[in-house]
């Protein structure tokens, strides 16, 4: 090649964007440019780097890349992808840069450098494999000016950088119980893997499972097995490796019928994919196999899948295991010490906290996470401290993008893992799903940079920085009691602001239509739930009032305010704007907000639209209650019973009342470890939320300690010559046996199983228990999943 000279153009630095470009950072017309591939590789992973690139940039653009195999007679800007030292000048700034980090950048680090050569601004991109060309270009997608007929890339564009997290990874279900990938077509997903790529995902896995019902596949374009195989081919033609969860809940394998039934199963499996690199089996959630049982059943899989995939890693989890059985899954890996296996999944409904399993398994084997980032509540990292009225209305999988907290929960526990898996079951954790991305490759990477380089390539670049405030505040309107939220309404002007003045975006850009989705959301909630609790405020106005007005006429008040749905003009118009987008959001990405409408799994898979009507006050529960009243023969007994209604909180002079679930009402209840230390509440008490109407709100919320862990009430300044009566109400979906001390030392109850139909229990204190001023309440589970308390009643008699 002939030497025409260059310039450097800066330092060997990152750029750091935020927003916008930098001010005073000059962009480079890149819209005419080429692709060179000068060093004869013409291997498939490269043609599919430069497909991918092409096709990305003419997406945006509209512009194509022409691609020379040739640096020779440079004419235009170009990009320069290299695997090859020898392809660059000898004393081409770039080349002398790879030389010293080449040894650092690994099989997946790459190096960009800009500098002018032959008059004209070249990128090189510059790594040891093809697989971090594919990276180094993802990046620079991420720096991108574009528009129609524009492409532009900052002056100071100059990194060298690799992965600190070997596995990035994310598991893309095509099955009915996701919320939209079973509506997609292979395309779709290959779109979906490319943007993952962008942020440094490497790993994409897929689920496989002899369970459910082919009724549910009325969205598939392609039954499960076949839209595998091609998946499996899809993944591996960029470079990424294939990994496929299936779990063993397919029988009991002790019956030796069964295991052998099972075994022959995944040897088809094994067959019908043509790539698999890992082959993770949960030991529970689902699947109940005892783990001696597990691990004979994994030694035989093992020996069927080296057959046809001799490389593949396996991984088990523990799962569900209470003590007895993590005593023997630790005890066969120390023992044992199975050679097929390479490591253990930390997932969902793990018994243990992270650095306990990490210090149990044996060093010999990784620990990769399995971080559930797609449910809000009943899950492992649950929104702290949520507002009922959103756990009602939004439920399990809604939007939910939470950079804040995912990035807290990431870095938290990284040094305990070689990486990642997430659970998801859809794009409703979309933004989340790229923060751990990003934090894979660069644990110190600014939240608000993730965000902003997320908002510029998948949205609008020239707004970039709105948007990335837009995803911050949705994440806000989740902070703290909805009712005291000033931020809610301003988040949505933010988002219809931008809506209005690019209503291109609210046509086809799912992303955006996400957003504005989640902002029209929230302020509907919070204007629902302000007219609602006005409402019963009204009723028990009514209703303390039964002695002055007649019993009769209160109950008959009281039960015409109940029947009223209260709106305005500003829910009528939300609730117009939140069906029109979640129809769009199902034509554009296949979300499925609906059961009726888009064949949402059930009302807690994301069905948004379905919940626009329920209530958010007592109306259920108190309609039965006036009903229970009203068959009273007795006119004084009524009236008992509506101030028993109408009191209900109260619990006596010199009493306490705690509504536990409810943050807002729960003073008395002791955190534990707290969230910022504990998000996955192993060991803190949460908020839990798995009621269902027509129960009172009250009991619709829990206090929950999950495990082993115990549940703690602590109160103060007690009259230490009285005596106190306890009042609780046990319920849950864990539907646990607790037992109950005072003090550490005193049995209030033993073994109690949690009663249907809900009732009040009632227990008189000791008066030792109070004799200091001080009590401290503790709840042990003896069964079930945790404890469960929704409300306690600490009566002075």
């Amino acid at each position: 090649m002939k030497k025409v000279g260059f310039i450097i153009l800066l330092s060997f630095t990152v750029l750091i964007s935020c927003g916008k470009f930098p001010h005073k950072t000059h962009r480079l017309d890149f819209s005419h440019a080429m692709l060179i591939s000068a060093d004869s590789d013409t291997s498939a992973l490269r043609q599919k780097s430069l497909e991918f690139f092409q096709e990305e940039i003419a997406r945006r653009t509209g512009i194509t890349l022409p691609v020379q195999q040739s640096a020779s007679g440079i004419q235009a800007p170009a990009i320069w992808l290299t695997t090859d030292l020898k392809t660059l000048p000898a004393d081409f700034s770039p080349k002398k840069q790879w030389q010293t980090a080449k040894d650092t950048l690994g099989h997946e680090g790459f190096l960009v450098q800009q500098v002018l050569w032959a008059g004209h601004p070249v990128l090189v991109v510059a790594a040891n494999t093809n697989r971090g060309v594919l990276f180094g270009l993802g990046w620079l997608l991420r720096q991108a000016n574009w528009g129609k007929g524009v492409l532009q890339f900052p002056s100071n564009l100059a990194i060298s950088t690799r992965p600190a997290t070997p596995i990035r990874g994310h598991q893309l279900a095509y099955r009915p119980l996701s919320n939209t990938y079973d509506a997609w077509t292979l395309r779709q997903y290959e779109q979906y893997i490319r943007d993952l790529i962008v942020f440094g995902t490497n790993t994409i896995e897929l689920v496989v499972s002899a369970r459910g019902n082919p009724k549910d596949q009325i969205l598939m374009k392609q039954p499960p097995d076949k839209m595998n195989r091609a998946l499996s081919r899809l993944i591996h033609s960029y470079g990424l490796d294939v990994s496929v969860w299936s779990d063993a809940a397919d029988g009991d394998y002790r019956d030796p019928a069964q295991f052998k039934k099972a075994l022959r199963l995944r040897e088809r499996w094994f067959r019908s994919l043509p790539y698999i690199d890992d082959w993770f089996v949960p030991g529970g959630d689902p699947g109940h196999q005892p783990p001696e049982v597990l691990f004979a059943f994994l030694k035989k899989m093992a020996l069927l899948l080296h057959r046809t995939h001799p490389n593949a890693r396996l991984w088990v989890s523990n799962q569900g295991f209470d003590e007895a059985k993590n005593k023997v899954f630790f005890d066969y890996l120390s023992r044992v010490k199975p050679d097929w296996l390479t490591g253990v999944v930390y997932g969902p409904w793990t018994h243990l906290s992270l650095e306990e399993e990490r210090a149990r398994v044996p060093a010999r084997y990784k620990i990769r996470r399995y971080p559930d980032i797609t449910h809000s509540v009943r899950c492992q990292y649950p929104v702290p401290h949520w507002d009922r009225a959103y756990a009602i209305m939004e439920n399990r999988e809604p939007i939910n993008p939470r950079p804040v907290q995912m990035a807290h929960i990431f870095r938290l526990y990284r040094k305990r893992a070689a990486g990642f898996v997430t659970y998801s079951e859809g794009v409703n954790d979309d933004v989340n799903k790229f923060v751990w991305s990003a934090l894979g490759w660069n644990p110190s990477e600014p939240v608000k940079q993730i965000l902003t380089e997320y908002s510029r390539c998948f949205i609008l670049p020239d707004q970039a920085g709105k948007l990335a405030k837009g995803v911050f505040d949705l994440e806000k309107n989740w902070d703290g009691p909805i009712a005291k939220n000033t931020g809610i309404v301003s988040t949505l002007q933010l988002w219809q602001a931008l809506a209005d003045s690019h209503p291109a975006l609210v046509r086809e850009n799912w992303r955006f239509q996400q957003g504005l989705f989640r902002a029209t959301y929230d302020a509907f909630v919070q204007r629902r739930n302000r007219l609602e609790t006005k409402l019963e405020d009204r009723v028990d106005s009514v209703l303390r009032k039964a002695s002055q007005t007649g019993v009769i006429r209160a109950l008959e008040q009281a039960s015409t305010l109940l029947q009223d749905r209260p709106s305005d003009d500003e829910i009528q118009r939300w609730e117009k704007q939140i069906v029109a987008l979640g129809n769009r959001l199902n034509q554009t990405i296949g979300m499925q907000l609906s059961v009726p409408l888009h064949h949402a799994y059930n009302s807690e898979r994301g069905a948004l639209l379905d919940a626009l009507d329920v209530s958010l006050n007592n109306r259920e529960w108190l309609t039965g209650v006036l009903r229970s009243i009203d068959v009273l023969g007795d006119p004084a007994a009524r009236l008992k019973a509506i101030r028993k209604v109408v009191n209900w909180e109260d619990a006596g002079p010199g009493g306490f009342y705690d509504d536990l679930g409810n943050a807002a009402k729960e003073p008395h209840l002791l955190p534990g470890k707290g969230w910022e230390a504990d998000p996955g509440f192993v060991e803190s008490a949460q908020d839990e939320f798995s009621g269902q109407p027509p129960q009172r709100l009250s009991w619709r919320d829990q206090a929950q300690t999950l495990y082993q862990t115990p549940l703690k009430l602590r109160y103060t300044g007690l009259d230490k010559g009285a005596r106190y009566r306890l009042r609780v109400i046990y319920t849950g979906r864990f539907h646990a046996t607790m037992s109950l001390t005072a003090n550490d030392s005193i049995v209030i109850h033993g073994p109690l199983k949690q009663p249907r139909p809900v009732v009040p229990l009632v227990f008189d204190l000791p008066k030792r228990a109070t004799r200091s001023g001080t009590l401290v309440l503790t709840w042990k589970r003896l069964s079930g999943r945790g404890c469960q308390v929704a409300e306690v009643w600490l009566e002075k008699r």
